[in-house]
């Protein structure tokens, strides 16, 4: 024998209303003070510094990682990362300067300028992944497929989200008092 189930929208005696239910607690990350485990770009300043606390930048895949953030804390849209090459990274002194091209044919070039600790560690990256005398044309965030490197093939804006996941959830466990790894 099979029964009628009550609609949430039927709003009968004693039951809630639908448009008053709310995800459970475990889901609502905000309520719980949490890192937000969004596939948006962080565009707090106090959550990229902690995103960028959790980094070693003795590792290579850290100081990749480190990278990103600066493109991250510059304001770029993952689109704009992903279509970095080394040519577009300048070093003027101690300042770099990052070229930005604008999103249409005639687009316009800007130049951010990076100074301090960001420097440091954009000229590390440059340094260490590229090498001495880097190919211009070839991407600045190259990819990484199954642990092999293809240094002719671009990151994908996939790959980026799946970075700041990774940050995001090495925050969280920095927070919650477990040690990353």
């Amino acid at each position: 024998m099979t029964f009628p189930i009550r609609s949430l929208k039927s709003g009968g005696s004693g039951a809630a209303i639908w448009r008053d239910l709310s995800s459970p607690p475990a889901a609502n990350d905000v309520a719980l003070n949490r890192v937000s485990l969004s596939r948006r770009l962080p565009t707090d300043a106090e959550e990229i510094e902690l995103l960028g606390a959790t980094l070693d930048l003795a590792s290579t895949s850290d100081l990749r990682a480190a990278a990103l953030l600066v493109m991250v804390a510059l304001g770029l849209h993952k689109r704009d990362i992903v279509h970095l090459n080394v040519a577009d990274v300048l070093m003027v002194g101690a300042a770099v300067c990052v070229r930005v091209r604008g999103r249409r044919a005639l687009g316009r070039e800007t130049f951010l300028p990076i100074i301090g600790a960001d420097a440091r560690t954009l000229r590390t990256y440059l340094s260490e992944q590229h090498g001495e005398a880097p190919d211009g044309g070839a991407p600045l965030f190259y990819n990484i497929e199954h642990g092999r490197a293809d240094r002719r093939k671009r990151i994908t804006a996939n790959a980026v989200s799946y970075w700041l996941l990774e940050l995001r959830l090495r925050a969280r466990q920095v927070l919650a008092g477990v040690a990353p790894g």
